[in-house]
């Protein structure tokens, strides 16, 4: 049985995410390819997509500045160019790579293991006379919607590219309505994203099963705490609150509330040294946190998780963030908002603290709660409960079992 992996991404959460299932079903005997557009590294059993002409490549880019996109890549760019730092992400539904389905790992497979797709995935080409099973992981909502990524996207910004919305979620409709329903099973990491799926238009009529992401639990797992600091070159005797994001400049993720907390001087009254992981402008830093900058290393970033006492995660949307089941398997108790997959995962008092309002003066509520009951918290107790919960090993066994259930163990 050939199951092959797409993912615009290799790196990048949503990208992590499919490539540690990739490596642990490889593990498990499964003949599984990764094809990826943007982001990764080829290597054994991982394919790059695409490879332009270095000078095609240069000429296309001047021609972009000056104003005149030539591919359809680049012309969907154009489109959204006003709004492309207000804006997280806006995909669309068409695409250059229309030829997805000719290529030969396409060919070989006999299962089709889709991950986030956007713009990537052709979508009226791709499920046009397909006949193959297919898994799709669901890694934020934008497949039922139309070029947003979250609602809070689409509330901020829906009115002003609304024709544009309309017309990634119009092509997406008409292309899956034309295919088999009985093909496509819907897996969701989250229960909240599970439901949100089960409502909507597009894809509300398949199959859904609720699989939770996986991390390796044996680098994600209980450290000692000074030894690690010592290693990042953090103070031994501080409170540490890490933050930790790919962009820290992005708005739902929710850097700025803790800016706004420096700004109004409500930090200051709790006593603690913010650390914060990412990438950043100079220009946004805030002077009083310690910035340790982009970690890729899994094993560095189980080093900051343990060497910090709570794990702050102020997402004003999320699905189920890798950075929240990594920092509870290294026992590390969180502080967020109660939305998405946060709600089913954090236990008030056991693993961390919720605040059923989404702002920063509630965030901070929820902090100093935390800090209070600081002592409390078992983290031997919580990297324990998280890693039975989140062993991408067991991930891998659920994907195998519905791998069998859809047909693709139906060929050798």
């Amino acid at each position: 049985m050939r199951v092959l992996h797409i993912s615009t991404f290799q790196k990048g959460g949503a990208g992590m995410a499919a490539f540690r299932l990739h490596k642990q079903l490889l593990s498990q005997g499964v003949k599984s390819e990764y094809l990826f557009l943007l982001n990764g590294e080829i290597s054994e059993h991982v394919h790059g997509y695409y490879t332009q002409n270095r000078v095609l490549s240069i000429m296309l880019r001047v021609l972009k500045k000056a104003g005149l996109p030539l591919d359809m890549e680049q012309r969907n760019d154009f489109k959204i160019r006003k709004y492309k730092r207000k804006v997280e992400l806006f995909s669309f539904a068409r695409t250059p790579y229309s030829a997805l389905n000719d290529h030969i790992l396409f060919q070989q497979c006999d299962l089709i293991h889709l991950h986030f797709i956007a713009n990537f995935v052709d979508f009226p080409s791709f499920f046009a006379g397909l006949n193959k099973p297919i898994i799709w992981t669901l890694h934020d909502m934008n497949p039922f919607m139309g070029g947003f990524h979250y609602r809070g996207d689409k509330e901020r910004f829906g009115k002003a590219l609304q024709d544009l919305d309309f017309e990634q979620f119009d092509t997406k409709k008409n292309a899956l309505d034309a295919y088999d329903p009985e093909q496509i099973t819907v897996v969701t990491p989250s229960k909240w994203l599970l439901n949100e799926s089960k409502r909507s238009k597009i894809l509300g009529k398949y199959k859904h099963k609720h699989i939770s992401n996986g991390i390796d639990i044996n680098t994600f797992t209980l450290q000692d705490k000074n030894s690690c600091r010592q290693k990042l070159g953090l103070n031994k005797g501080a409170t540490i609150v890490l933050f930790v994001a790919e962009s820290l400049s992005n708005y739902r993720k929710g850097f700025d509330m803790i800016k706004n907390l420096f700004d109004t001087n409500e930090v200051q009254k709790l006593d603690v040294q913010f650390v914060a992981i990412g990438k950043i402008n100079e220009s946004e830093k805030i002077p009083q946190v310690v910035y340790l900058g982009s970690i890729n290393s899994e094993e560095r970033m189980s080093e900051a998780y343990n060497a910090a006492d709570i794990f702050l995660l102020p997402s004003r949307e999320d699905n189920l963030p890798n950075t929240m089941i990594e920092s509870l398997c290294c026992g590390t108790p969180i502080v967020g908002f109660n939305i998405g997959g946060v709600s089913e995962t954090i236990l008030n008092g056991f693993n961390g603290f919720l605040s059923q309002k989404v702002s920063a003066p509630a965030l901070k509520e929820a902090l100093e709660k935390c800090l209070q009951h600081l002592p409390e918290f078992d983290r031997q107790e919580i990297a324990d409960q998280s890693q039975k919960k989140y062993s991408v090993s067991d991930q891998a066994k659920a994907f195998i079992e519905l791998y069998e259930v859809s047909g693709g163990f139906n060929k050798p």
